[in-house]
């Protein structure tokens, strides 16, 4: 009893297979015992096993929920009870016998034992067929994870890749390895991070169609656009285990879709019929001009069965009979039909139809193009030739058409003239097709052209074509094989896709500058950057840059790239082209006869070589010119256009704004220096009054250094000499956003004393807060000391001045009284003289009046001197007319100098130059320089020279006198000097006279500069504004 207690209880525990060892074991051992029982002992322990056996699989099965196995457990007790009513029913003997002798429990037993066993070969084929299935699944998975066309990246739920197909990997140039363990938004920052998390966060799927994306690691790439989704995957808790990333580029698609958008806008905009047929001939298409032809309004596949439904009777046996099967043939056919409108009206029309095929040659569709000939066929009946047909057709497309035959053009229409810049038929018909096509392209081309006439459709491919004029035109070329004359043809169609692919380029440029901006570490290196990516796009053979000096209005090319080697490096601006685009601020685009007509005009002047076109732009930063770009061509005249005038002024934007911004820098770099080695102390504090910076000159005044003076408060050099409420006015002062000057006794780091003067700014923000304080200070301890003295010297130099002043004014009065008597005389007398020819005592009265002159002009120098000097000349500002004061003074010269025999001359371009200025002073100026000039000069010629620049004139004194040495020109507009002085001194004079020049020309806001060399003459030229009012006020 106790082994078949054992045997069930372990069949339930540990399962059939430690129950069935149980059984072995005991079976063995009941047979090494042997004796009577022994074989119902062994059947008992059998049943005892099964029945272990039944309940271990009834546990599993209900913790599983399998019901199933409860239906079996059922039949096992119904057909273990059927068994024994049966044999006890029909065999009461044997199952007498059996019982007592216990062969009724094997019989009870043979049912359940056959069902169990039954199961459990069932349960076992189950998981076999599952593991196959599985094993099946997950081949079937790792092919389509190694998918190439397909893009797969599984990512834990924080974003990480644990794994990538080789497809992915490649996509970005990158080997599998790279990615597992990295973050998805590391490698690509993007917006969709949001998505990402609410996926994990709702556990639903995610998917987007052509979703844009640009490589932040590569911004050349430019705009991708992908279908994505984005897949979790949940754990048996229902929580996200992971995450399924699939991609699919279709950036081409994209593309392609907008262009086909832009073929079917121009083909609904399209005035002709333009429709298409499935390869039965059902219609699937019609445009606008189409639906409004048939005067329709639905859907044409809903009205039409077929495109012999739209044409007139004998038009459906010209199609059906003529047209398709030349179509089938051929790929193309045209010919005149006549359409049928839905009121019964019928159309003539020119009609084209193309077949499109499989690479099998299999018609796919058919396309067709007509175009309404009523009007034609009522004024040009005689037009029957199919080729001129075509033409009407096709003429006013936006596609070139062109058709060749044996390597020659056929036909072509306007657009494709235009295209190869041509302006009739006649220029090109001679010209072999083939050298309109770039050499890099053309054994592709010839290629192509050989499969067409082999009956074959060329694909749409993009290629290069060359114009009249040697220009490259980008190109889409399809083309289909057709019959002209029994003999075969191409016809291509060609869109110029040059601005489009332009575009792309001027975004990628323009990508690419704002990047090269922030590297380029000079202007050299940014603008030979700029050169070479435009070279793609404009010619840049010759290129320069023009800097602008406002205050010299001088131009300067500290750099360029011209054939042109004679070009100067610097220049004026006035009356040069790019000075033109400078002053004005405006963009010029000139051809050869244009510039020709300025210089003639007197608009501009010629500088370096003529070139045959010549384009320039400003450079403009918010109100400041700083500049030019230049680009001109010696040999091509039309190589500018107004686009490439429109590009170079983005561009110019670009450069403007690196020429500001290093301008900025070089600025701040300077700004710092100086305010770090100002000889004024500097200090800035916050609006709380903390220090936050100070100059050398604060540590050199106060004895505290930058270390220990940042962060305290200026109070740190109190001396309690003033008072608190000087204090209090000072911060209220500040406060209230004014400036305070005031002197402050301050105390150093070492106790001592200084006075210094001090001047206080608030510094505020664009909404006018004041977030700084600035200080600039003076150490004005040893002015303090000396200010008495300063003050009682002042008193003492103006007296002496009073004194000097009236002594002079006396002295003058005083000589020149007597003087003036003397000269009248003297001339009386030498009047006298010369009438009785007595010329040696004239001589001597001549150079008593000479030297009457002299000491009357030195009198009234001295006198003119100290008024200036004194501030007490007092002007009269009015109308003057220049050239008649420079007339009278060459008359009051002009015996002098013939005296001397000495030309003097004058040259003078305009017959009048009005200036508003002091007279007197300018007379006195002319005075002054045309009497040295005759006095230094003994043979030759005196000069005046006049011209008006702008608001200024010049006025030039030419002699071919002694000139004088570099030297003596240091001290030359200095009060008495003179180049020979004491008693070998060849000329008289007191050296007044330049130096009182001097004086006036500042006095006049002018200014004076000498070219002079020993012994070949003197040139000095004197600038004075033409407003002097004006120049006062400014």
């Amino acid at each position: 009893m106790e082994e078949q207690l054992l045997l069930v209880l372990g069949s339930y525990f540990y399962g059939p297979v430690s129950g069935t060892i149980a059984l072995i074991l005991a079976t063995a051992g009941r047979i090494v015992i042997g004796g009577q029982g022994m074989l119902p002992g062994i059947l008992i322990m059998i049943i005892a096993l099964f029945s272990g056996t039944l309940f271990y699989y009834l546990k599993l099965k209900r913790e599983n929920h399998d019901e199933k196995f409860l239906d079996v457990l059922f039949i096992i007790i119904i057909t273990n009870g059927l068994s024994y009513l049966t044999s006890s029913k029909f065999l009461p003997d044997i199952t007498q016998s059996i019982v007592s002798s216990h062969f009724y429990l094997l019989i009870l037993t043979i049912p359940s034992t056959a069902l169990i066993m039954g199961r459990i070969l069932y349960d076992q084929k189950k998981a076999f067929q599952l593991s196959v299935n599985l094993k099946a699944t997950n081949f079937l998975l790792e092919q389509v994870f190694n998918n190439p066309f397909t893009l797969i990246a599984i990512l834990d739920k924080d974003f990480n890749f644990i794994r990538v197909n080789k497809a992915y990997a490649e996509a970005d140039e990158k080997d599998v390895s790279f990615f597992p363990g990295k973050n998805h938004f590391d490698l690509y920052p993007s917006d969709a991070k949001a998505i990402f998390e609410e996926v994990v966060k709702t556990k639903k799927p995610f998917q987007t169609y052509a979703r844009p994306f640009v490589y932040a690691d590569a911004p050349e790439r430019g705009v991708t656009y992908w279908d994505w989704t984005l897949t979790p995957v949940l754990n048996l808790s229902g929580e996200v285990d992971y995450l399924i990333f699939t991609l699919r580029n279709v950036t081409e698609k994209v593309r392609l879709e907008e262009t086909r958008d832009r073929l079917v806008s121009l083909i609904e905009s399209s005035p002709d019929f333009i429709g298409m047929a499935d390869k039965y001939g059902k219609p699937i298409y019609l445009n606008k001009a189409g639906m409004k032809l048939l005067e329709i309004e639905k859907d044409v596949s809903l009205e039409f069965n077929s495109i012999l439904e739209t044409h007139s009777d004998w038009s459906k046996k010209v199609i059906s009979e003529i047209a398709l099967p030349e179509v089938v043939k051929n790929g193309v056919w045209s010919g005149e039909t006549a359409l049928l409108s839905k009121s019964g009206k019928e159309i003539p029309v020119w009609q084209v139809i193309v077949a499109h095929k499989d690479t099998k040659g299999e018609v796919l569709f058919y396309s067709t193009i007509a175009r309404d000939i009523s009007q034609i066929k009522a004024y040009e009946e005689e037009l029957k030739r199919s080729e001129l047909k075509y033409k009407l057709m096709v003429e006013n497309l936006t596609n070139a058409i062109v058709i060749h035959k044996k390597g020659k053009f056929y036909y072509v229409n306007d657009a494709a003239l235009r295209l190869v810049e041509a302006e009739s038929f006649d220029q090109i018909k001679d010209i072999p097709v083939i050298e309109f096509v770039h050499p890099d392209y053309r054994d592709i081309v010839l290629k192509r052209i050989s499969n067409v006439f082999q009956g074959k459709k060329a694909e749409l491919i993009e290629e290069k074509f060359l114009t009249l004029k040697g220009n490259v035109r980008d190109v889409l070329v399809s083309g289909v094989p057709i019959i002209i004359d029994g003999e075969p043809a191409s016809m291509a169609i060609v869109t110029d896709i040059t601005e489009l692919k332009r575009e792309t380029l001027i975004n990628q440029l323009l990508s690419e500058i704002s990047i090269k901006m922030i590297t380029s570490e000079n202007l050299l290196e940014f603008v030979s950057y700029l050169r070479e990516k435009l070279s793609d796009l404009i010619d840049t053979k010759n290129f320069f840059l023009a800097l602008y000096d406002e205050k010299k209005n001088m131009l300067s090319s500290p750099f360029d790239w011209d054939q042109d080697t004679n070009a100067p490096a610097t220049w004026s601006a006035e009356g040069s082209i790019t000075g033109l685009v400078v002053k004005e601020r405006k963009s010029l685009l000139l051809k050869k006869t244009e510039i020709e007509e300025m210089i003639q005009k007197g608009k501009i002047q010629l500088i370096g070589t003529l070139p045959e076109i010549w384009l320039g732009v400003p450079l403009v930063y918010e109100d400041k010119t700083l500049g030019a770009i230049v680009v001109q061509s010696y040999d091509k005249p039309d190589v500018y256009c107004e686009e490439t005038k429109k590009l170079l002024e983005i561009i110019s934007n670009y450069i403007s704004l690196y020429i500001q911004r290093k301008l900025e820098e070089d600025e701040l770099r300077l700004m710092k220096k100086a305010v770090d080695e100002s000889p004024i102390s500097i200090l800035f504090t916050d609006k709380n009054g903390v220090i936050q910076y100070v100059n050398q000159t604060f540590e050199k005044y106060t004895g505290y250094s930058k270390d220990e003076a940042i962060g305290k408060k200026p109070s740190i050099l109190k001396s309690g000499y003033h008072s608190k409420d000087y204090y209090l006015n000072l911060w209220a002062t500040l406060l209230n956003g004014n400036n305070f000057d005031g002197e402050f006794l301050n105390k150093k780091k070492n106790g001592e004393f200084y006075w210094e003067s001090k001047a206080i700014f608030p510094l505020k923000n664009k909404q006018g807060e004041i977030i700084n304080f600035v200080s600039f200070g003076i150490d004005i301890t040893e002015r303090k000391k000396m200010m008495e003295e300063l003050i009682l010297a002042k008193e003492r130099a103006e007296e002496a001045n009073r004194i000097k002043s009236h002594f002079l004014s006396a002295m003058s009065h005083e000589i020149r009284t007597p003087l003036n008597p003397i000269l009248g005389f003297t001339g009386l007398i030498i009047e006298y003289f010369e009438r009785y020819k007595n010329e040696e005592i004239s001589r001597w009265f001549n150079a008593v009046q000479d030297n009457t002159e002299r000491l009357i002009d030195t009198t009234t120098k001295i006198l003119d001197i100290e008024k200036l000097e004194a501030g007490e000349y007092e002007m009269n500002i009015e109308k003057v007319d220049l050239i008649n004061l420079i007339n009278g003074v060459i008359a009051q010269f002009k015996e002098k100098a013939k005296g001397k025999n000495i030309e003097l001359k004058s040259d003078i371009r305009d017959d009048k130059i009005e200036m508003i200025t002091d007279r007197i002073a300018v007379e006195k100026i002319l005075n002054n320089l045309v009497s040295n000039a005759i006095k230094f000069t003994t043979q030759g010629f005196v000069e005046i020279k006049v011209e008006k620049i702008y608001d200024e004139v010049k006025i030039s004194v030419k002699d071919t006198g002694i000139g004088m040495s570099e030297d003596y020109q240091k001290f030359l507009f200095e009060a008495f000097s003179q180049e020979s002085s004491g008693f070998r001194r060849e000329y008289e004079g007191t050296g007044l006279g330049l130096s009182l020049t001097k004086k006036f020309i500042n006095l006049l806001k002018g200014d004076i500069s000498v070219y002079s060399k020993k012994g070949e003459g003197s040139i000095f030229e004197v600038i004075l504004p033409l407003n002097l009012k004006s120049s006062l006020s400014n």
